[in-house]
């Protein structure tokens, strides 16, 4: 019992010294940082290069000091330069410079597995009782505690500490005060990413080092930062400790539900409170927006019959599209990879949805794609329905799940929600992974599709030209039905509520209900693309599930520009074709995609589509000149 114990500190201590360097970044800058798991896994690859070279000690000093330059670099050209944007902005900036600096570890070291050696003085092992316990764990767990120890210190007793806890309370007062604030917050973001490099360097001889790795503890260190609460680092302290014992406990009471667990305790205290234990998650963003009573005055019936005609034009012209290209396009491999793209397209277009009408972020919409993919996968699987019913069901549990969700967790601000919806979704996956003797766990499972399906041949759905129009089709009318939906009373509503949704309270509106059926329709979109999915490729995985096609989706959004309807299926086209053609001249194309979600995030706000627009607008106004 003592060596699972001391195992669970080991794995607490590698995520308290990665979670706390969060803990930092937030306290000064209000930065939820995703590109922490990449500085992580620099600092492993930076410890294992020069610990060949020079040492292990020599490694771990080269990291926690290269990875501190990088940190202050990063405060300076992004953390400063975003401080005034909404908060969502710079999580998405991180998130595009988590994936250059896989890419760049990638490119440096390669993709196969390495491995490191601890230091040769602590190789061996130490008898505890009566049983031996491996050395070099034993120093993880005191340098955690020295961290821990040494950061309450210097926190408490020095003057930079004093001001770091001040900045952290009231930045603005701090600096009336005198104090230069941003300072102050380049050294403390070079100690948390510094930090970062010191947990990926001591946690190099414990795991094999690849360009992902920085994914993975990532998201058990956001676990412990959400559950302790993102400013309190006594709280992150605690988590980590119980997550590392929920973790190594869990692999051997409940292997089958070892990985949930922290999801499901994630989601359990955001719901009963959702700044954390320790409080310090909200972001500071109400979305209180100017605006709220003119939309809310403006919502009537008539405009939204006028504006619902005027679309009737692009609409035929849409479809006629979608039916000319399989025609004109021979090529079965283009024809694939715009079936896949279309397919993609209205999974980005619920996530895009989601962004304009509550103005929330989704990390875990792949959680209702893959759901409505595996219902049908089940369902098909033992018989228990006609494949058409099959996938009517499909579509409703994944919205009436989402619905019931959306009751409580829409009540969650900002970055919190993000957070919570990233949990749920991994939760589900963990879920099925395990779950290998219903869902087939990672060998993933062949859909038994019937010889027809309403009334069609299934080689309708298996042929990438037919394929493609029946895709088409479910995008074009969805974006159509989407455009008339935003501009009736209820869409105007919601768009108000999103605006300013206490004021919207104030007047007399129920704000719960409105916001969880646009979650609940954003869901039941994503759902679509998951039912299309399966019907095209016959066979289903738990990656449809996993967050990181969430991440892509809401990539893909953010490119194209959620603002327009369209434009979240137009940036899916160009991140899909991007991703597949860039990846047959290059193997770069990961940053390619990194760097573009920067620039469009940053440089344009309303996305690709956006800026069409805006350009064909500035044309015709030269040409009515």
């Amino acid at each position: 019992m003592l060596i699972q114990i001391l195992n669970g500190l080991v794995y607490g201590g590698l995520l308290y010294i990665l979670a706390v360097g969060l803990v930092l970044i937030f306290g000064l800058r209000r930065v939820v940082n995703f590109a922490h798991g990449g500085l992580f896994m620099i600092g492993a690859y930076v410890g294992y290069s020069v610990a060949l070279i020079a040492g292990f000690w020599i490694g771990v000093v080269a990291a926690i000091v290269i990875l501190a330059v990088l940190g202050a670099l990063l405060d300076i050209s992004v953390f400063r330069t975003l401080q005034r944007h909404d908060p969502i902005v710079t999580v998405l900036v991180t998130f595009g410079i988590l994936l250059v600096l896989e890419d760049v570890a990638q490119t440096i070291w390669g993709k196969d597995f390495l491995t490191m050696a601890p230091p040769a003085a602590l190789s061996g092992t130490i008898q505890i009782l009566d049983s031996n316990f491996p050395a070099y764990r034993l120093l993880v767990i005191a340098v955690a505690a020295a961290v821990a120890v040494g950061l309450s210190l210097w926190l408490r007793y020095s003057r930079i500490g004093l001001f770091v806890r001040a900045s952290s309370v009231d930045p603005i007062t701090t600096a009336v005060q005198g104090v230069n604030t941003d300072r102050v917050s380049i050294v403390v973001v070079a100690i948390g990413t510094a930090l970062a490099g010191l947990s990926g360097t001591i946690a190099a001889p414990l795991l094999p080092l690849s360009p992902a790795m920085g994914a993975y503890i990532l998201i058990d260190s956001f676990i412990v930062v959400v559950v302790g609460g993102l400013r309190s680092f006594s709280g992150a302290f605690v988590a980590a400790l119980v997550i590392g014992q929920i973790h190594n406990f869990g692999v051997i009471y409940v292997p089958w539900a070892a990985t949930m667990i922290p999801f499901v305790l994630m989601v359990a205290v955001l719901i009963w409170r959702p700044t954390g234990m320790a409080g310090g998650l909200s972001d500071g963003s109400g979305g209180k927006v100017a605006g709220g009573d003119a939309l809310l005055e403006g919502a009537t019936p008539a405009q939204a019959r006028a504006l619902g005609r005027a679309a009737w034009i692009p609409l035929a012209c849409s479809l006629a599209l979608g039916f000319s290209l399989p025609a004109l396009i021979s090529s079965v491999l283009m024809m694939t990879l715009l079936t896949q793209a279309v397919i993609s397209g209205v999974l980005a277009t619920g996530v895009g949805f989601l962004v304009k009408q509550n103005g929330a972020v989704s990390f875990g919409h792949a959680a209702y794609f893959g759901l409505s993919a595996y219902t049908i996968t089940l369902l098909l699987k033992y018989g228990i329905v006609p494949a058409e019913v099959a996938i009517v069901i499909a579509l409703a549990v994944p919205a009436v799940l989402a619905f019931l969700l959306g009751l409580v967790i829409v009540r969650i601000p900002g970055v919190a929600f993000s957070m919570l919806t990233l949990a749920v979704g991994q939760a589900l996956h963990e879920f099925v992974v395990k779950a290998r003797h219903v869902a087939g766990g990672d060998d993933g499972l062949v859909i038994s599709l019937p010889q027809s399906l309403f009334g069609t041949s299934i080689r309708t759905f298996q042929d990438p030209h037919s394929m493609f129009v029946v895709c088409w089709i479910a995008l074009v009318l969805l974006v159509f039905g989407l455009y008339v939906l935003v501009r009736s009373p209820f869409g105007q509503l919601t768009e108000a509520i999103r605006e300013n949704e206490e004021r919207a309270r104030f007047i007399g509106y129920r704000t719960v209900v409105p916001r969880s059926l646009v979650y609940a329709l954003s869901a039941l979109i994503a759902a679509l693309a998951g039912a299309l999915f399966a019907l095209y490729n016959a066979f289903v995985s738990p990656e449809v599930l996993h967050w990181s096609l969430s991440g892509s989706a809401l990539i893909m959004a953010i490119i194209g520009g959620p603002k327009l309807l369209w434009g979240p299926a137009f940036g899916a086209v160009i991140f899909f074709f991007l991703k597949n053609l860039a990846g047959d001249l290059t193997e770069h194309w990961q940053a390619m995609i990194g760097v573009i979600l920067i620039l469009v995030t940053v440089l344009l706000p309303t996305g690709l589509a956006g800026a069409l627009v805006r350009g064909g607008q500035r044309l015709r106004g030269k040409a009515a000149a």
